[in-house]
């Protein structure tokens, strides 16, 4: 028997050397199917690694979807104020982004502003009986999702009620009080009025020194015609 009939497999007492040449051949298939499979999935894996780490990625916004939203309100009883006229300013270079006056409704600022880039919600007039809010400065971030950002504003006059929209209080202006003081009359004194005061008492002893002076005078007249 030579080497290959002895590494044949023996099939139904017979040995049959084409039955074990198969299952060699057949092995070594399956060997390198299994091996072409594993170089394919570890070809894979950096792709998909990358993959992932781009869908983790941070999305933007574009300046041509910009959007914030500003509300004008009373300050004590949170109702919409009227007839403030309100702009969006550049603040490097003063440009007007935007301006309106104010409706019982929020006004939106679409696809003007430009993200990370500062801006100023100024006040340009207030409405009768209102005084005028402060400045408050603001960004538009680039992230989607992180909204407005308001750099410097006093807490009581503004603040962030969703991530795009601002709210702007305007406190009542105070009634100025008018106090007309009166100035007492002097009476008006004549010659026939009677003199008062310390003036009172002379007039008096003037008087009856008078009659006395008189009331001699007649005494002696009378004395000399007797």
């Amino acid at each position: 028997m030579n080497g290959i009939e002895k590494r044949c497999v023996a099939y139904g007492g017979k040995v049959s050397p084409d039955r074990g040449v198969g299952f060699f051949r057949w092995g070594m298939f399956l060997v390198a199917a299994a091996c072409v499979f594993l170089a394919i999935g570890v070809a894979a894996l950096p792709g998909q690694a990358f993959a992932n780490r781009t869908l983790e990625a941070p999305m933007t916004v574009s300046d041509d979807v910009t959007r914030v939203s500003v509300g004008k309100f009373d300050a004590a009883t949170h109702e919409f104020v009227v007839g403030a006229h309100l702009a969006i300013v550049e603040k490097a270079t003063g440009a007007v982004a935007d301006d309106w006056k104010t409706e019982k409704t929020l006004h939106e600022t679409t696809k003007v502003l430009d993200v990370d880039k500062a801006y100023v919600l100024r006040e340009i007039e207030a409405p009768s009986g209102y005084q005028k809010a402060k400045d408050v400065e603001f960004v538009v971030n680039a992230v989607e999702g992180e909204g407005v950002t308001i750099v410097s504003a006093d807490a009581k006059e503004c603040e962030l009620v969703d991530p795009y929209t601002l709210s702007l209080y305007d406190a009542k202006a105070p009634v100025e009080k008018v106090v007309t003081k009166t100035r007492p009359q002097n009476r008006a004194t004549s010659s026939a009025s009677p003199q008062t005061g310390d003036r009172t008492p002379l007039a008096v002893v003037g008087g009856l020194a008078a009659l006395a002076l008189v009331a001699i005078v007649i005494l002696r007249i009378a004395k000399r015609k007797m």
